[in-house]
């Protein structure tokens, strides 16, 4: 008993060591017939037993062991059932896949990250017209606005704020772009008010936190960092940002 019970432990520790370090497929097959050679053995199978696994193992394993007989027997009958039963990819949602990568968040989700890569990836910088934007016009307002005032009493920016945005142009900058300033609330996540879609047809593109089925209107929304949903607006399609994307064209 005790045997069996070691030959268990073996078994799961070998498969999850295989599992953690992605073996190739042709090692999990070696030690698959090492496993099952080890079982027979252990368990004192009878010879017709042995040799009903050992035929079944030589008929399966080179089917999933060989890439090409595996893609013909099984990979491509597979996907055949998958493509009937999920729904076909529109065109939009096509276009949101291929807007950017998936950038480090790959390596991370992987379980085996490669951290030596994060590392070398070179630390995003502004442009100077965004730097001197940032320093400049935003800090003033920001050192106009109080915070409580803002989410607590006014619910709204104050109107010395809002007039010096019209003082610098910000707000016909913005309206001749087409961008509509609405007051901060809710209305985009529980589906009343403007930033909603009105039609099935409609794409948004937001930075709320969440995209509910029909929580922000019928159409299709895709949730976003605030600068994807910036560059977004400014292109006109779902597009991720590029530093100085935003910066004036020379």
């Amino acid at each position: 008993m005790l045997d069996i019970v070691a030959f268990a432990v073996a078994t799961v520790a070998v498969l999850v060591l295989l599992a953690y370090f992605q073996a190739p497929i042709l090692l999990w097959t070696v030690a698959t017939g090492l496993m099952l050679a080890t079982w027979a053995s252990a368990l004192q199978f009878s010879a017709q037993t042995n040799a009903v696994l050992f035929f079944l193992f030589i008929l399966i394993a080179p089917v999933l062991a060989v890439p090409v007989l595996r893609r013909i027997l099984v990979s491509d009958h597979v996907l055949a059932i998958f493509r009937r039963i999920l729904p076909d990819m529109t065109q939009t949602e096509k276009d949101a896949i291929d807007a950017g990568t998936v950038w480090w968040d790959a390596d991370l989700f992987s379980g085996k990250p490669d951290w030596n890569k994060m590392l070398a990836i070179p630390v995003p910088g502004l442009s100077a017209e965004e730097k001197a934007f940032l320093d400049g016009p935003c800090e003033e307002i920001c050192a106009m606005t109080n915070d409580w005032e803002v989410t607590h009493e006014r619910y709204d920016l104050s109107p010395q704020v809002w007039q010096y945005a019209k003082d610098k142009g910000y707000t016909e900058l913005f309206a001749r772009t087409g961008v509509q300033v609405i007051k901060p609330g809710c209305g985009a996540c529980i589906g009343c008010g403007p930033g909603v879609s009105d039609r099935g047809d409609q794409v948004t593109v937001s930075a709320i936190n969440r995209n509910y089925k029909g929580r922000s209107g019928p159409g299709k929304l895709y949730l976003a960092s605030p600068l994807t949903v910036a560059a977004s607006a400014v292109t006109g399609e779902i597009v991720e940002y590029k530093d100085g994307m935003f910066g004036a064209k020379k």
